[in-house]
């Protein structure tokens, strides 16, 4: 059994710009516009002049929005729509987050320069770690840019204060450099005053070789791989290889009566922990960051899933909520494949940074109707078969949704249309 599909507009409708297919793929020319044929449903809309967007919005109710704007009911107080507008282009969506997706890929389009600032959510962090060359020590910093960057990057965060907080986290825990600036002088380096506090082995001034530094920096990213939520494969700190070396190191440090050595490998465990179970959700290498997110579909019968890479959004076909039941584990085996299968696009720009980003502000919404499933969530089968169960049957795909907002542009051919909320 399908769900019911989209109707087109009337098949005498003004055929729209070629340029607007592959984003909208309802059109009507508004002055054989019969508000009839426009569903009351969630989507994504743009009012155009021929070719040349004046609007771009999302709406739960499209039949409502577009009566609003250019019915006979429009408001006297608003901008006067209907006497600029030639053109009414939509694509209709089942879920905030594929407005959200419909939404991106139009205000990248339509405004190229500008779109980022009329996103819901702002680009995400990350962190960069790079092992640097033969004449170019390793180096650990934060930015908001993924695509064509070097080295392993881990994120996305929401923020480039959690970004910081997980690099500040790997300097202390690891004993790294802090100053960079100074690390580059190597083996000529005035040593800071970590070192003096026993907080840094200082290869700076040669204390501690750069092979050796560079062997540190590779066990901290390896730990931040082991323990990111994106990869995590284990449930518990104390499954984390890293956690039994340093209880092995505290033990041996007590035997021998070392115990400042003990109290430094006890807090190191208290601190592992504490970040293990840190509530930021999503991050882990860059280079495995994918995701399938589980939405709403036409009604609350259907599951929309969603396969995503950095450049890319795809929908998988839907599928009835009741197969969650008598087909789970299969379902999740053919959804995991087609995500193994899905590489990021060779051409992604500036998609791969805004594909993560959308997803970190779904993650971090406090009522989000989604459910996001990462590649170390879909290793456990039968417990995300539980979690989609509990998630369809607690009523979350029914939750309000909000969209990523509404952009509006000047026209040569009317007056300068305001934003409206």
């Amino acid at each position: 059994m399908k769900p019911d599909a989209d109707h087109n507009a009337d098949s005498g409708a003004v055929k729209p710009p070629t340029a607007e297919l592959e984003i909208f793929d309802h059109h009507i020319a508004i002055a054989d516009a019969a508000v009839e044929n426009v569903r009351p449903r969630s989507a994504v809309y743009m009012f155009s002049v021929h070719d040349k967007p004046i609007l771009l919005a999302t709406t739960a109710n499209l039949k409502h929005a577009i009566s609003l704007r250019l019915g006979p009911e429009r408001s006297a107080h608003k901008t006067d729509y209907h006497a600029i507008t030639t053109h009414v282009s939509w694509r209709y969506v089942n879920s905030a987050f594929a407005a959200n997706w419909w939404y991106l890929l139009a205000s990248r389009k339509y405004y190229a320069d500008t779109y980022r600032s009329l996103l819901a959510w702002r680009p995400a962090w990350y962190l960069r770690v790079e092992s640097g060359g033969a004449r170019r020590p390793p180096s650990i910093d934060v930015q908001n840019r993924a695509a064509g960057c070097e080295g392993t990057l881990f994120g996305p965060f929401a923020s480039r204060r959690g970004a910081r907080e997980l690099a500040d986290w790997m300097l202390e825990h690891f004993e790294l450099c802090r100053y960079e600036e100074i690390l580059r002088q190597y083996p000529h380096g005035q040593p800071c005053a970590y070192k003096e506090m026993g907080k840094c082995p200082a290869p700076c001034d040669g204390s501690e070789s750069m092979e050796a530094y560079r062997i540190r920096v590779r066990q901290a990213t390896e730990l931040l791989s082991s323990m990111a939520p994106l990869t995590r494969s284990v449930t518990q700190v104390t499954e984390l290889e890293w956690y039994g070396i340093c209880e092995d190191q505290m033990k041996r440090a007590a035997v021998e009566m070392n115990f400042r050595a003990a109290a430094k490998m006890k807090a190191q465990l208290a601190s592992l922990a504490e970040r293990f179970d840190s509530p930021m959700r999503g991050w882990g290498p860059m280079d495995q960051w994918k995701y399938i997110a589980l939405q709403r579909g036409t009604t609350r019968r259907w599951i929309e899933p969603w396969i995503l890479v950095p450049g890319m959004c795809t929908a998988l076909p839907p599928v009835e909520a009741e197969r969650i039941t008598t087909e789970g584990l299969a379902l999740v085996r053919e959804w995991t494949q087609s995500l193994n299968e899905t590489s990021s696009p060779a051409r992604a720009g500036a998609l791969a940074d805004d594909v993560p980003a959308m997803l970190t502000y779904h993650l971090n919404r406090s009522r989000d109707p989604g459910l996001y499933l990462s590649p170390a969530d879909l290793m456990r089968e039968a417990d995300v078969v539980r979690r989609i169960e509990q998630w369809h049957d607690h009523g979350e795909t029914g939750a309000v949704m909000e969209f990523a907002g509404e952009t509006v542009q000047p026209t040569e051919n009317g007056p300068t249309p305001s934003p409206e909320s």
